[in-house]
């Protein structure tokens, strides 16, 4: 169970989603098929931009 807050972006690729969860720094990754989510990408710089699996955020 991962818990978001201020989630302000999202992206979609290979029934993969994205989950820009801006207030925690980090990006959140969320397996449709297999209903599984886990944190990929922590402690991001705010207000910087960021590129993970060819997705630039």
């Amino acid at each position: 169970n991962t818990m978001l807050q201020h989630p302000l972006d999202l992206k979609y690729k290979d029934n993969i989603l994205y989950i820009a969860d801006t207030y925690n720094n980090r990006i959140v990754k969320a397996d449709i098929l297999n209903k599984k989510v886990e944190i990929i990408k922590r402690r991001l710089k705010p207000f910087g931009s960021h590129t993970i699996n060819n997705i630039r955020w």
